[in-house]
């Protein structure tokens, strides 16, 4: 049956996905169906990782959705969870992560490896100031905030992990960025990227003044 319907994903046109579509939002598609698209398409979606087979990520991603009891803030710490393992952080690295936001990944790192340190830049005042109020609560002494615009931003040190989540869709000139940053990593230092894309367009993020 699986063959079956990989042949029948694969042939789809777009009237096709759109009807099937709308059989899904009605739940007149089988479960059994469902979960042979779902694991086509995490398959097709995963080819690109190297660490891992298509197959061992299959059977994680299912593992986690068969949790009964997974709420948000279960799903967020295996998210973190999962960073850390694909940046391949281990206790005692030095950690950068550029453009951190409200402090998740930054906070996360140091609370699972105590003995890191994380230099987390933002240039937005109020999310520095709620990390180190965080920090504070949680005792958490490894961790630096930097306010300060990551474009124009110079800095004479050497990380071990530069971590960069939905951050390099607000930029123009991803070569400049990451040359930049490549100047931040030790020469065994791993680069982490997770951002929106689109398979033939690039995603143009506008900041609004509203």
């Amino acid at each position: 049956m699986a063959d079956k319907v990989d042949h029948v994903v694969e042939a789809l046109d777009r009237n096709s996905k759109a009807k099937l579509w709308e059989k899904l939002e009605l739940g007149l598609v089988p479960d059994e169906e469902i979960k042979v698209i779902m694991r086509s398409v995490v398959e097709k979606r995963h080819q690109w990782i190297n660490k891992l087979s298509c197959q061992q990520q299959q059977a994680q991603i299912l593992e986690l959705v068969q949790y009964e009891s997974v709420t948000l803030d279960d799903a967020e710490i295996a998210m973190l969870d999962l960073y850390c393992e694909r940046a391949q952080i281990s206790d005692g690295h030095k950690v950068l992560d550029l453009g951190c936001g409200y402090g998740a990944v930054a906070l996360h790192i140091a609370r699972k490896h105590p003995h890191c340190h994380v230099t987390a830049i933002t240039d937005i005042a109020s999310q520095k100031q709620f990390i180190e109020e965080q920090c504070r609560e949680q005792n958490l002494a490894n961790v630096e905030i930097i306010l300060a615009d990551i474009t124009t931003y110079e800095m004479d040190k050497e990380f071990d992990r530069v971590m960069v989540i939905s951050v390099i869709e607000h930029l123009k000139n991803y070569e400049l960025f990451l040359r930049k940053t490549s100047k931040w990593m030790k020469a065994d230092g791993l680069l982490f990227v997770e951002h929106w894309c689109h398979r033939s367009l690039a995603y143009e993020f506008k900041a609004s003044s509203n």
